[in-house]
């Protein structure tokens, strides 16, 4: 039985001397940078003046005036060694979900074009080292007195480990 140090650690300090993850060079904060720079440029700057965002572990007011909002997500799936070799590749696949608020008894058509102009920005392509796949859309129903849409954008990226 091995009763020195942790395997991995440096004992001086015991900080983890374990190579870092990259995403082409970046780390895992930087995938989900990647992920919500995309939603930024291709979704919020477009309509950000009528459509708030609240992202992960953000301060936000939920609107009360009656008018839309979103909340942006990322969740990661386990992670998979696909490579190995000199650098081992690592597969991190998860779903991006963006839940969409509109006020209540005003039809569907406003939340589903939303929906669609946020399927087309992660519809089918690789960027910044993140390849999103075919984005759903769902109809949820009323949630108080908003009605919800989620779009659902899975993805994955591949993590090299040096």
């Amino acid at each position: 039985m091995y009763v020195g140090p942790p395997i991995g650690f440096d004992v001086s300090g015991l900080a983890p001397v374990i190579p870092p993850l990259t995403v082409n060079g970046l780390g895992w904060e930087a995938m989900e940078n990647v992920i919500r720079n995309r939603f930024d440029e291709q979704v919020t700057d477009l309509i950000s003046t009528t459509l708030p965002v609240h992202y992960d572990n953000v301060d936000f007011e939920i609107p009360n005036d009656g008018s839309r909002w979103c909340r942006f997500s990322i969740l990661e799936g386990d992670s998979q060694q696909v490579a190995m070799g000199g650098s081992k590749r690592v597969r991190t696949p998860g779903v991006i979900t963006i839940e969409i608020f509109i006020p209540i008894n005003e039809g569907n058509q406003e939340a589903l074009n939303v929906a669609d102009f946020v399927a087309a920005a992660f519809r089918l392509i690789s960027s910044g080292g993140v390849i999103y796949q075919t984005p759903s859309i769902n109809k949820q129903g009323r949630q108080g007195e908003k009605w919800k849409v989620i779009v659902r954008c899975p993805f994955y990226a591949d993590i090299v480990v040096s």
